[in-house]
């Protein structure tokens, strides 16, 4: 695996639970390793050696949860696929999608992050967005514990700028890092 790894130009990996995502810096996105919902129904919920993804755009940057990934690609939109019964993958249903579908579209995305069923993404000025499970208050909305099915603005963040955020386990919160703008 080594091996094709430098060949490849992979400048990027991300490891969910029972998978692995890589990412080149041609902006080509590569996954294996167990994942029910992450690869074609051929391949037995399994890829034994790294198999590339198609993507409308290149990949800059991959997190990956338990059984899902949140892509951001260069021109600054997200794409989710994989496991999506808790609404982790952004797309408006309760439902797992084997293929990258854009959830967050000319929001200028900087970073994003996964939990093991919740996702997060931070604009470049600052604006976090969370979607997914909500029921131990790791989405930040405040007023429900409910799940969230497409991305949401964290609003009690709003007026303060987030450079970045990380996720954890299901009944972990997401950990944010601000920074302030000079003018």
């Amino acid at each position: 695996t080594v091996q094709w790894l430098n060949r490849t130009g992979i400048v990027g990996v991300s490891c969910g639970s029972p998978f692995t995502a890589a990412w080149s810096e041609n902006g080509d996105l590569f996954a294996w390793g167990f994942g029910e919902s992450l690869h074609p129904p051929d391949f037995m919920n399994a890829a034994y050696e790294p198999r590339q993804i198609k993507m409308k755009s290149r990949v800059k940057q991959v997190a990956c949860g338990q059984g899902h990934m949140v892509i951001q690609t260069t021109n600054g939109d997200v794409w989710c696929m994989g496991a999506g019964k808790e609404g982790q993958i952004g797309h408006g249903m309760p439902a797992d999608v084997r293929a990258p579908r854009l959830v967050l579209k000319g929001k200028n995305i900087e970073q994003v992050a996964a939990g093991r069923y919740d996702s997060k993404a931070v604009t470049a000025s600052g604006i976090l967005y969370s979607w997914g499970c909500g029921e131990s208050g790791q989405l930040g909305h405040g007023e429900s514990l409910d799940n969230q099915l497409f991305p949401k603005v964290v609003r009690p963040l709003v007026g303060h700028v987030v450079a970045h955020a990380a996720c954890g386990e299901k009944s972990c919160h997401c950990a944010c890092l601000f920074r302030f703008l000079l003018s």
